[in-house]
């Protein structure tokens, strides 16, 4: 019984673990979404950077 128990209990963890994983990796992919976005306009950013920095 106790076997059992502990084995659930363990599954549950491993579980718990996968499960959050999943969760940091989602956030990080939606954190990075941007910074991707950004160094894919990276190109056209320049034109605006000079007239900023007169300012």
């Amino acid at each position: 019984m106790g076997c059992i128990l502990i084995c659930m209990l363990c599954i549950e963890v491993i579980f718990c673990f996968v499960l959050l994983y999943f969760h940091v990796l989602c956030l990080y992919s939606l954190l990075s979404l941007p910074r991707v976005l950004l160094t894919f306009h990276l190109p056209f950013l320049p034109r605006y950077i000079p007239s900023q920095s007169h300012i």
